[in-house]
């Protein structure tokens, strides 16, 4: 007798089933899903109680089944007829994961757009972000005459598709390009009045130099920038992006730098896609992140929605953890040394190491079994998933990789983040050492950690190292920024390597094979650590964000003085005063649209809290360094006193002295770290051109008549000292003649790789320069200093601080001697 199964199936379809834990029970799936964890169950039912929601954000750790819970919830949403739906995740492998994962729950999919069956509402869109955020989306623009409709929208690691989003609508012009050379041509000489001593090095192409066009001017050059930019419209590297970002120039942020220019706005203007807008039901899903402002900064999801956090009953489904900071607990641990122990453990596990960039990576390079790019990352890490590699240094990834079980037993992250936009790195500058650069430096660390575990039966070992990360990391309670999970894990870590403070590494090489090996004792502590552990019920905020939201939005639509009134609430709650001069300019560039006047004015009041800020049209009066107060010795202490204990103030020392490093595109860093030498030893240090755009990059009076005028070099590749850095170097000493007392006596320091002056120069005779030898004595010497000042007996002790100063000539007397040389200069042969 045959059995008319369709004849079932369609009585079975007129009562659809929608609950997403029903659906799972009837797919004919693979055996391996035969049953929901507790944690994916909680979540599901939690949602279909609020799906009528418009917006909701769904936070699971990582590894515990988020992809599995979308689809279902995508499904669901078919059923009830909310379709088409469309999952969305950061890139194309991990689209390829969500479709095996879709396949092997038997839930029809489709990669296709334009499929008959994605638009009947029958099977799950699955592309990349880059597919429906660009300016040519088959999904429509907000002036597309039919854009393709989404009812339900799944995003996968919202953070990491961000990130993406943020590409997207951010425009590079190349500067080979005839756009750069008219946008060049446009703010030339505005640049030049604003930068003075930094434009003659962006004319050059130096790519430490990034100049931002005044707001005044960009807003005064609107619609010529409008023409400039419509020319190249249909370039490659212009025709995703323009259309994004065209509606509100005005209103965008413009970088020259690095032979580009970037044009890049505040906010994101996400309304540009109306099938993400006007979507029914959208579900942003992450991990545990602490700082949810970016959905409203980027996303603009409404404040309201905010409070429509899903996450399990509890947060103890994580697998084991231990987390090591080896430089905190030895801070004499050298980057050597931990490069041989990595190595050596890589003979056993997989080790993988995130870098921040090309030239750490290089640095890997005489261990590393394999180092992988965005050119070959999909490859090597399927390698990694199928056999035993070694060592294996990634760059500049931190999220959107799966390195389950075996394929990374041992996590390295090594050093800090790098940034991406030039923007972001201007805006670094401006802020450093705020809150706010704290916060996303730990929550992009705390992405990198999560990649090597992606279940609760995982387990991996992760290293945080360098001395500028581990400094970071105990700097302004920066560690109690990463999530709950992560936190007890580190707590305890803590615990375990207090047992071993000032050890060497060959017992943390007992402790990682416990945690690995899943030794009962390891296990038991590492679970009791978690097992009561509870999610933040509520998504975290940051009320100057929301604020900025709101002023973005009412500028759009050309409201400015509503703008003026969100950003006047922000500035309300900022507490440090670098963030309140970063926001009054943001206020000073929307009342520029009403009253330029007014404007300027707010401008002086910028940079009077934050001197890194653009200066008003009138400039800014320069401030002379004072008399020298007290004695070097005494000023010494009180620099190595704002560290907690000694073993801090190593560790800030070994920062420092980790930026001093002849590397192109980091003159900031090197700049800030040698103001910061200059505390260290006891000198006053400043930085005019970065604080009043006149001047040398850094400025030392070693006592009451004596200073340094300094320029710095450090990103040059030129093997000798070219014309255009020798006139630099004399017209700072013309500066410092003009602004300070016929008493006063400065020595012209230039920091080059060479002390060779080309033959067509004509140095000051009193020239000295610090070469690529005497930064390495400088750097020897300000590491073996401050381990002499910092033992738990000595620390603070005046009479120690002397007798060091005097052992390394880091006195007044003899510090030029010392560190520095005399010039040549090129002869003719």
């Amino acid at each position: 007798m045959e059995i008319d199964f369709n004849r079932l199936n369609n009585e079975t379809a007129n009562n659809q089933i929608i609950h997403p834990r029903e659906i799972f029970t009837i797919l004919t799936k693979d055996k391996r899903y035969q049953y929901l964890r507790d944690v994916q169950s909680e979540v599901l039912d939690s949602w279909f109680a609020q799906r009528i929601n418009k917006d909701t954000i769904l936070k699971m750790n990582t590894g515990s089944g988020k992809t599995i819970v979308g689809l279902l919830i995508a499904l669901s949403c078919l059923n009830e007829g909310f379709g088409p739906a469309v999952y969305v995740s950061p890139d194309d492998h991990l689209v390829d994961q969500v479709l095996q994962e879709a396949t092997y729950l038997g839930i029809e999919t489709t990669e296709d757009p334009n499929s008959i069956s994605f638009r009947r509402g029958q099977a799950i869109l699955v592309i990349n972000t880059h597919k429906l955020f660009n300016g040519k989306s088959v999904f429509g623009l907000s002036d597309s005459s039919s854009p393709i409709n989404i009812s339900t929208l799944i995003i996968d690691d919202v953070h990491a598709c961000i990130e993406s989003i943020e590409q997207q609508f951010t425009l590079t012009i190349d500067s080979k390009s005839n756009g750069y050379k008219e946008l060049f041509n446009l703010f030339e000489i505005g640049l030049q009045k604003q930068y003075p001593t930094s434009f003659p090095d962006l004319v050059e192409g130096d790519p430490n130099k990034n100049l931002q066009v005044p707001y005044w001017l960009w807003q005064k050059h609107t619609t010529d920038i409008i023409k400039i930019l419509n020319k190249i419209k249909n370039d490659s590297s212009t025709q995703f992006k323009w259309p994004l970002i065209k509606d509100n120039i005005r209103l965008a942020d413009c970088i020259f730098g690095g032979n580009q220019a970037e044009i890049s706005l505040r906010c994101i203007p996400i309304d540009t896609i109306p099938s993400f807008i006007n979507a029914n039901r959208r579900v942003f899903m992450s991990a545990t992140l602490l700082d949810d402002s970016i959905l409203v900064s980027h996303l603009d999801v409404k404040n309201e929605s905010i409070s429509n956090l899903i996450t399990p009953k509890t947060a103890n489904d994580i697998g084991d953890r231990i987390i090591l900071i080896p430089q905190e607990i030895n801070p004499c641990i050298s980057d050597e040394e931990l490069k041989t122990f990595f190595k050596k453990l890589s003979i056993s596990y997989n080790v993988v190491v995130i870098v921040p960039s090309q030239h750490r990576a290089n640095y890997w390079q005489d261990v590393a079994d394999k180092t992988l790019s965005s050119a070959n990352i999909y490859n090597g890490i399927i390698s990694l998933k199928n056999r035993h590699i070694g060592l294996v240094v990634l760059i500049n990834r931190y999220d959107g990789i799966d390195l389950a079980d075996d394929a990374c037993r041992i996590l390295v992250i090594d050093g800090l983040p790098d940034i991406r936009r030039r923007i972001d790195k201007i805006e670094q500058t401006i802020l450093a050492g705020s809150d706010k650069v704290n916060t996303k430096l730990i929550q992009r660390i705390e992405q990198g950690m999560g990649r090597g575990i992606r279940s609760r039966a995982d387990q991996c070992a992760v290293f945080l190292i360098g001395h500028k990360l581990t400094d970071q990391l105990y700097s302004k309670g920066a560690i109690n920024k990463f999530s709950p999970a992560t936190q007890a894990q580190l707590n305890l870590s803590d615990r375990i390597a207090e047992q071993l403070r000032g050890s060497s590494l060959d017992k943390l090489e007992d402790l990682i094979n416990l945690s690995i090996e899943h030794d009962p004792r390891w296990v038991k502590a590492s679970k009791e650590a978690i097992v009561h552990l509870k999610y933040e019920q509520a998504c975290k905020m940051d009320p100057i964000i929301l604020q900025q939201r709101y002023a973005f939005n009412a500028a759009t639509m050309g409201n400015y003085g509503k703008a003026i009134q969100a950003i006047q609430r922000a500035i309300d709650n900022a507490d440090e005063p670098k963030i309140k001069g970063w926001l009054l300019q943001q206020l000073a560039t929307y009342t520029n649209f009403l009253d330029p006047v007014r404007s300027q004015r707010i401008q002086k009041s910028a940079i009077e809290s934050n001197p890194h800020v653009i200066h008003p049209i009138e400039g800014v009066n320069y401030t002379r360094l004072g008399t020298v107060p007290i004695s070097q010795s005494k000023s010494c202490r009180e620099y190595a006193l704002r560290f907690e204990n000694c073993d801090k103030y190593l560790l800030g020392m070994h920062a420092i002295i980790e930026d001093l490093v002849f590397l192109p595109e980091t003159s900031e860093k090197f700049e800030e770290a040698l103001n910061n030498v200059a505390l260290s030893l006891g000198f006053i240090g400043q930085r005019p051109d970065a604080e009043y755009h006149k001047g040398p990059d850094n400025l030392w009076q070693i006592n009451s008549e004596k200073f340094l005028v300094i320029e710095c070099k450090n990103g040059s590749t030129d093997d000798e000292i070219i014309k255009r850095y020798c006139d630099q170097l004399s017209g700072h000493m013309n500066w410092f003649e003009e602004e300070y007392r016929s008493n006063a006596i400065a020595t012209p320091i230039i920091i080059h790789p060479v002390n060779v002056f080309s033959k067509d120069c004509s140095p000051h005779p009193k020239t000295r320069v610090l070469n690529q030898g005497k930064l390495s004595e400088l750097r020897c010497a300000l590491e073996a200093f401050s381990k002499a000042i910092s033992s738990n007996e000595n620390f603070g002790d005046i009479k120690t601080i002397e007798e060091a100063l005097k052992h390394f000539d880091f006195t007044h007397g003899n510090f030029v001697n010392k560190y520095t040389l005399r010039y040549e200069v090129k002869q003719d042969r």
